[in-house]
């Protein structure tokens, strides 16, 4: 209503365009010679453009799926120094230090805990205990033993 309003004021009119009339042509107009070699012409440039647009999407994205897909293009970061007390906390969970009941790991940090130690504290806090990194439960990784 609003903009009706609005262009009686201005004095002007909306009006329907009339169809566009498309220049179609099928493979059997063209072997009857019934065809506008322009229209032919640009048809074929479009799809030829459109498929070209495509082809080079798809090969961006295979690219990307061929860098970010393999995990040995990454560099391999240096462990951490150990400290004077690493040595008493090996084989123990940083949470319960109770020795690691189902070894999990944080693929954000790289700690492991136990399982159901991480679980309830990324339920309550979405973040790594050691680091403070944020973490889910999407990030945990079971460590499965030779005797698992």
């Amino acid at each position: 209503m609003e903009m009706k309003r609005l262009l009686r004021v201005v004095q002007m009119n909306l009006t329907y365009l009339p169809p566009v009339q498309e220049n179609d042509w099928s493979w059997s107009d063209l072997f009857k010679g019934n065809f506008k070699r322009s229209a032919v012409l640009t048809s074929l440039i479009f799809r030829g453009l459109e498929l070209s647009a495509f082809f080079l999407q798809f090969v961006q994205w295979w690219q990307n799926e061929a860098s970010q897909g393999n995990l040995t293009n990454l560099p391999v970061p240096e462990p951490p120094p150990l400290d004077a007390n690493s040595s008493k906390y090996n084989g123990k969970c940083p949470i319960c230090l109770q020795i690691l009941q189902i070894p999990t790991v944080i693929s954000v940090s790289g700690y492991v805990f136990c399982y159901k130690c991480i679980v309830r504290h990324i339920g309550n806090v979405q973040s790594c205990p050691v680091t403070n990194y944020p973490a889910s439960i999407d990030d945990l990784i079971r460590i499965f033993n030779e005797s698992d």
